[in-house]
């Protein structure tokens, strides 16, 4: 009894928050990459925080070829190349959105806006606790992720492996776990903008195609007009931000790809060495990057089907036999004709979230690259057999 209770109350307080953006807006303060503003301490420190992870990311990158693979212990030297392949992608990832940031805030802006326009709308009011809940536990276990390799990795900095200066063994050592989570931050405070936005836009076509089901069963030809721009220009701002979207997301496949093939190589390399619990660990960040990487899938196959639901909806309506022609309304005929029959022929273009322009992001997609990562894991695997028979 007291579990429904507990969620119905969390629900209750999530529902009171009006802008399901509001967590990525906090996250965003201190690590992203839309919110600057120099007078304050949090911007200050954020910047501090990029350039010193910047310096140490480069530095560390190129200590690895001075690296003698011998001399290190296997697991230690696949950490550091961890850090180039992770790590670096990580700090593309941020740079690549803060390039964009201007186009992204405009279409941040736009979405805040329509839910404080009408912000008791039954399916925003619905959707919010969702999506908070969602995006909050999205946020936490890559929080967990980034501490956790941090702690892994905390004794395979390149710096520290490829210096004999004492001191700066000393400082690069006690650098690299902050800045490993900084990296991971800095992920996924990005990740977390774009799930937190086609979220709200998946829930924005939601209520756009019931709106235009509403208004075309009551025949309201203001009310039509008006859906007819709201979709134009929701359209719009989908496209845009799909548009800034497409090197991110290759580069988010890419680190999918890593962690979780890292992830397997790893927990077998634990399990053979008597890895003990840091292979519990090890197997749950695999489990939680594949998991992330279908929601990323599912997540843009489903605003995709909202957005075509626009056009669905305004085809099954039959608007043909209830719009009847008359002579004294002849103007308002033509021009709802016209733009009824604009809004299904938009939506039957799919928006169509890609990677690099090679590949759509979808669910398939997403299972695509889990064979791509077992095909590697078994490359990986076969290699480091051959090294140590």
């Amino acid at each position: 009894m007291s579990e429904p209770f507990v969620s119905r109350w969390i629900f209750l307080k999530l529902s009171r928050f009006n802008d399901p953006l509001i967590f990525f807006r906090t996250v965003d303060r201190y690590v992203g990459f839309l919110h600057w503003n120099l007078r304050t301490g949090s911007t200050r420190v954020k910047l501090l925080a990029i350039v010193v992870t910047f310096l140490y990311l480069v530095i560390a990158i190129l200590s690895i070829p001075m690296i003698d693979p011998g001399a290190v212990p296997i697991d230690f030297y696949f950490g550091m190349w961890f850090l180039f392949g992770a790590g670096g992608s990580c700090f593309t990832q941020w740079l690549v959105l803060a390039q964009e940031r201007r186009k992204l805030r405009k279409v941040v802006r736009y979405l805040t806006e329509l839910q404080r326009r009408d912000s008791h709308h039954p399916a925003r009011v619905r959707s919010r606790p969702w999506i908070l809940v969602f995006v909050v536990l999205y946020w936490a276990q890559n929080v967990g992720q980034a501490v956790y390799w941090a702690l892994t990795l905390k004794h395979t900095s390149p710096i520290q492996q490829a210096t004999d200066i004492a001191v700066v063994k000393v400082m690069a050592s006690w650098l690299y776990p902050p800045i490993i989570v900084m990296l991971g931050q800095m992920s996924d405070v990005t990740q977390v903008m774009t799930f937190n936005t086609l979220l709200v836009f998946t829930v924005e076509f939601e209520i756009m195609a019931k709106d235009f089901r509403q208004a075309i069963d009551c025949w309201d030809v203001r009310e039509l007009r008006e859906c007819v721009g709201r979709h134009r220009k929701l359209l719009e701002m989908a496209m845009v931000f799909r548009d800034k979207l497409k090197v991110y997301l290759m580069l988010t496949l890419e680190i999918y790809f890593f962690l979780i093939t890292y992830a397997c190589f790893v927990m077998v390399i634990q399990l053979t060495g008597n890895g003990g619990g840091r292979s519990f660990f090890t197997i749950l960040t695999g489990v939680v990057s594949v998991v992330c990487l279908i929601l990323f899938g599912w997540v843009c196959d489903r605003l995709e089907l909202q957005a075509s639901d626009v056009g669905r909806q305004v085809y099954n309506s039959d608007w043909t036999s209830n719009f009847i022609y008359r002579n004294d309304r002849a103007l308002d005929y033509r021009l709802t004709r016209k733009n009824l029959l604009i809004v299904m022929m938009r939506a039957q273009n799919r928006i169509r979230f890609s990677c690099g322009s090679v590949l759509d992001m979808s669910m398939e997609t997403s299972y695509q690259l889990l064979k791509l990562c077992y095909s590697a894991f078994t490359i990986l695997l076969s290699m480091i057999q051959n090294w140590t028979s």
